[in-house]
């Protein structure tokens, strides 16, 4: 391998295009005796980096394993939406539902009772003395309201 061939070989590693086997040819070259000691530097920091960083074996199979693992993502994804919203509605449909029940209970049992009226006076001279009674009855408590009131004037 000539120099110009290191100095673009340099260049595309420092720009980080380089593949992993050109890494490689480049390291072995800056490690053999051909290489002059003004790369020493570079020799220092490409023998690091590999150290650092030994090349990884990709599966062939990895494209079809990620879309499955997207796959999976994006549906477990759409029930969890799904989980969150329908549960919120179950909530809001019962209580709808038992407000409903309570609202119609209320009206149900406290509405005025219709019922039928019993006559207590067989003839219109018992009714005659009922209502007597019961105007009297109104007239002494009207008479004790007024005391009080005409007393203190």
């Amino acid at each position: 391998m000539d120099y110009k061939e290191v100095e673009q070989l340099l260049d595309k590693f420092y720009n980080a295009h380089t593949t992993c086997p050109e890494e490689q040819k480049l390291y072995d070259w800056l490690c053999s005796e051909e290489c002059s000691e003004e790369l020493f530097i570079d020799r220092e920091i490409i023998r690091t980096y590999i150290q650092q960083h030994p090349p990884v074996d990709i599966p062939k199979d990895i494209e079809l394993k990620m879309e499955v693992l997207i796959d999976q993502w994006a549906d477990s994804e759409h029930q969890s939406i799904r989980k969150k919203i329908y549960p919120k509605w179950k909530y809001i449909a019962g209580t709808a539902a038992i407000a409903a029940l309570v609202i119609g209970a209320t009206f149900y049992f406290h509405s005025p009772q219709k019922g039928v009226y019993v006559d207590t006076c067989q003839t219109p001279e018992e009714a005659y003395v009922e209502v007597q009674k019961a105007l009297s009855l109104i007239s002494e408590t009207m008479q004790k309201g007024i005391e009080p009131i005409i007393d203190h004037q």
